[in-house]
């Protein structure tokens, strides 16, 4: 879903480049602030991190609790029953009950009493309970209790009421987990209410669809409802994404994560500290891409620069998630999906950068208008192309005598995005 401008015509040329630089306006230079969700998401402060956890506290002898020592919970897990018959899900196996499991990477690689315990923080969030009290024989050491935490925060992006924090305590082993809430009762039931009725329309929306065409959906309704923004109270949060319209890269991420599991794909939250960013890992037919809606949010439109791209294209632009110790991820290693593969739309290096400018107006200028996006393999290509376009456009226009104008956006900062926007009109 694009943003349309009436009686416009538009050439957009999405590349890997260097520095940022905005041009814009027949023949006319100014320079503007970097679009939403880049250069800002750089500036976070530490609590907007892109881990979807925060701190662990490991209380290992029981002297120095603050609180009693708690008698350990029944190994049944709470089912939730309202919230369950609410959302038509089975209760087949009570003690394992994480809904849509088959979507969560890596919950669903779990079994035995990794899988019970992370059942039971789930279904202790879906509560609210305080903390998570560990049953009698499950013997988890805190290295191990805090990774399976982690894992249910990473693959369930519903629990909108966790802040991510949560401290682990016990003397041997684990006996409780204690999880931090951001809202009350009454307010979580109000926003999963509206959080429901939103992953309906795009239950709705993309039913019959392909997977391409359900994800692109997706991607582009997430990228025009919602603006980037540091100052929504749940901007972390696929709440925001999805309800408020403004979000962090964190609930960009989020939100399509959670959209997409829902619809039945599995679908990964991924992260760089040193980028302090998120972005997620997508399986279409068994393949995986990555995917960066924030990246792809460039507030006026939508592009495709980090739609299904794979894990060599991601490094290029210095865009490397990182990989917690002791687990394992998927490869990215196709382009199959990837937008401009898909749409023709890929320039190669071999592809003559004049005759294809040249053959793409003549196309829109036929029609009466249209758009396109260009991906160059080849940065030099690109520069080619910034260096001569006004000529070739010059040459192009000699005999037509249009008044042009034309808006460039230069991101070399961390490899992103080169977009240009041409508009035509009669003199």
């Amino acid at each position: 879903m694009r943003k349309l401008r009436k009686r416009r015509t538009i050439l957009i040329i999405a590349a890997a480049v260097g520095a940022l630089l905005l041009l814009s306006g027949c023949g006319s230079f100014q320079t503007e602030k970097p679009p939403q969700g880049r250069e800002a998401s750089l500036e976070q402060s530490a609590e907007e991190t892109a881990s979807p956890h925060e701190a662990l506290v490991l209380d290992a002898d029981p002297s120095e609790r603050d609180e009693a020592p708690e008698t350990p919970r029944s190994t049944e897990v709470s089912t939730v029953p309202e919230e369950r018959e609410e959302r038509g899900e089975q209760e087949e196996t009570p003690e394992y009950f994480i809904p849509h499991l088959e979507t969560r990477y890596f919950l669903k690689n779990l079994s035995g009493q990794e899988l019970k315990f992370c059942s039971l923080v789930y279904t202790s969030a879906l509560d609210l309970s305080e903390s998570v009290s560990v049953p009698a024989g499950m013997e988890l050491s805190f290295e191990q209790a805090d990774r399976l935490v982690s894992l249910v925060f990473y693959d369930c992006p519903e629990l909108i009421m966790c802040s991510g924090g949560y401290s682990i305590h016990g003397a041997q082993y684990v006996s409780r987990v204690k999880l931090v809430y951001r809202m009350d009762e009454a307010e979580y039931k109000r926003q999963r209410a509206e959080l429901e009725a939103v992953l309906s329309e795009y239950e709705a929306a993309c039913a019959g669809l392909s997977d391409y065409d359900a994800e692109l959906y997706v991607h582009d309704k997430i990228c025009e409802s919602c603006v980037y923004s540091t100052s929504s109270a749940y901007a972390d949060s696929a709440y925001g994404a999805l309800v408020s319209g403004s979000a962090l890269c964190q609930g960009y991420t989020k939100a399509f994560q959670l959209v997409m599991q829902r619809l039945g794909y599995v679908c990964l939250f991924v992260s760089s500290e040193k980028m302090l960013h998120s972005w997620n890992l997508i399986s279409l037919g068994g393949v995986y891409y990555q995917i960066d809606l924030t990246w792809d949010d460039s507030g006026d439109c939508v592009n495709y620069a980090y739609f299904n791209i794979d894990d060599e294209r991601s490094a290029a632009f210095d865009h490397v998630y990182d990989m917690e110790e002791g687990l394992s991820y998927p490869a990215c290693d196709s382009l199959a999906l990837n937008y401009y593969i898909l749409n023709g739309t890929y320039i190669g290096r071999e592809t003559d950068l004049k005759a294809m400018l040249l053959a793409e107006l003549d196309r829109m200028y036929a029609s009466g208008g249209g758009e396109v996006e260009l991906m160059f393999e080849d940065a030099e290509d690109l520069r080619r192309m910034i260096a001569e376009q006004g000529d070739w456009i010059k040459e192009w226009n000699a005999d037509k005598y249009l008044t042009i104008c034309f808006t460039r956006t230069i991101i070399e900062k961390n490899d992103h995005v080169y977009i240009a926007r041409f508009e035509f009109s009669e003199e």
